[in-house]
């Protein structure tokens, strides 16, 4: 036992520990957490991990702190456009998020939108979240959801075939999680993350309003100053 405790003190052993606990279902092995400490500009901006059997297409995907997609796999995850999700968001598995879609009238077209998830969100299973779609903080979409419209203000659980308010949830009764010792953004802790936005995900811009969705002050405050920049 205590030397299980020595060694959960050394700051490599203690952060992989710590990233195990927030991606439980998709553990990697040791070695691919050391890579990914070594060696963090991963291709495609894939910077965080995913189940063997979900999809990830596209590098136009920005994963939020403490943010899982698909623990238990069979996602689709789709950047062609662009794809915020927040802080703290959960997604189950076989879920679909898209950011683009085929143009009705010529199907090898694409049109490419923004779709924003923002803090807290959480993506029961076999829901489907198509292109242009705007989830504002803590919206809860039930499993087998199909959501094709917006619901930006957010606080709310809404369901079905389109998907439609089921209720609103009370912010008044709004519950942080608990803060783990170590935040990871997928692979990358928190205190490395601004260095790596900056260097390999600055480029991705929203029109969108992110300071509406999210609380991190790194998404929000590097889209205020790039549109100071435009104007």
């Amino acid at each position: 036992m205590e030397i299980k405790r020595f060694f959960k003190r050394i700051p490599l052993i203690r952060d992989y520990v710590a990233f195990r606990k927030i991606n439980k279902a998709t553990n990697p092995s040791f070695f691919l957490f050391l890579k990914s400490q070594i060696w963090i500009n991963f291709k495609n901006n894939r910077y965080f991990p995913y189940d063997k059997n979900t999809t990830i297409m596209g590098r136009n995907i920005i994963l939020g702190k403490n943010s899982v997609i698909g623990q238990r796999g069979g996602c689709y995850i789709q950047g062609n456009g662009k794809l915020f999700i927040g802080d703290y968001v959960r997604i189950a598995q076989n879920v679909i998020i898209t950011s683009d879609n085929h143009d009705p009238l010529n199907h090898k077209l694409k049109i490419k939108k923004e779709t924003i998830i923002g803090d807290y969100c959480w993506i029961a299973s076999n829901a489907c979240i198509m292109a242009g779609v705007v989830l504002g903080p803590r919206t809860i979409v039930g499993a087998g959801s199909v959501v094709t419209k917006s619901f930006p203000e957010g606080f709310c659980i809404i369901a079905g075939n389109p998907a439609r308010l089921i209720r609103n949830i009370d912010r008044e009764l709004f519950i942080i999680p608990e803060k783990e010792p170590v935040e990871f953004y997928g692979y990358i802790r928190s205190d490395r993350f601004p260095e790596y936005y900056k260097k390999y995900l600055s480029y991705l811009q929203f029109d969108y309003n992110l300071s509406a969705v999210t609380y991190n002050p790194i998404f929000v405050n590097n889209q205020r100053v790039n549109d100071c920049k435009e104007s």
